[in-house]
């Protein structure tokens, strides 16, 4: 398993959700922002991991866990139904997430922690304001260790 197969899970995940067109589901790519797609957006990126220390046993398994960052993002409204809109975005995506808690079985996962910061505004280099908020994943995953040095 690799960080790698998580972000494309995630990927699959969140384009097969209506809110979203696939070219508006990146992995670690922000150029989508200038690239005239559809808001709202979604950006997958890796965060900072932990995993566990030396095998005591041969076989055993240990957890490592992977962090992930999806940035959402909407366009400004003169109405302010940006706020119900990134809400509602949030949502769909936590929503989907939690129904596949082990991201559709993928190997090795056993589930994951979700947490969101509060939505900001932001501008993006070329200016374009956008309203985001980052939802933040601990995906627990649980590798066997072969091979390697074991205590005697």
């Amino acid at each position: 398993m690799t960080e790698a197969l998580v972000h494309a899970k995630i990927q699959d995940l969140l384009q097969s959700l209506s809110t979203f067109d696939d070219a508006d589901v990146s992995l670690r790519d922000y150029r989508i922002l200038d690239a005239n797609a559809s808001p709202p957006y979604a950006v997958i990126s890796a965060t900072s991991f932990t995993g566990s220390g030396a095998a005591i046993s041969y076989g055993e398994k240990h957890s490592f866990f992977w962090g992930v960052n999806i940035d959402l993002f909407v366009l400004p409204k003169e109405d302010n139904t940006d706020w119900a809109e990134i809400l509602t975005v949030t949502w769909s995506v936590v929503y989907k997430l939690l129904q596949y808690f082990t991201l559709d079985s993928l190997s090795g996962i056993y589930g994951f922690t979700i947490a969101g910061d509060e939505p900001d505004y932001v501008k993006t280099i070329p200016g374009t304001k956008f309203l985001a908020r980052t939802v933040s994943l601990s995906v627990h995953e649980k590798v066997d260790v072969s091979g390697g040095e074991y205590p005697t």
